[in-house]
């Protein structure tokens, strides 16, 4: 796997897949039943996608303050 995005084709394809994660484990009870590989693709899939919102898209993530 590449270690940056280079397209929004790229972009869609990888967030597709983050999907497909999230929905896997929220229809099964959460992210435990992964195995290492499953949950190491999810953390670098995730990353690759936060990178090219930050450089790209510029969506900057939301910084919540406690009360």
């Amino acid at each position: 796997m590449s270690n940056s995005i280079q397209n929004q084709k790229q972009f869609k394809l990888i967030m597709e897949r983050i999907e497909d994660y999230l929905q896997l484990a929220t229809s099964e009870g959460g992210f435990q039943m992964f195995n290492e590989d499953e949950l190491a693709e999810l953390q670098q899939l995730s990353m690759l996608a936060e990178q090219y919102e930050d450089t790209v898209l510029h969506i900057m993530p939301i910084i919540v303050r406690k009360a």
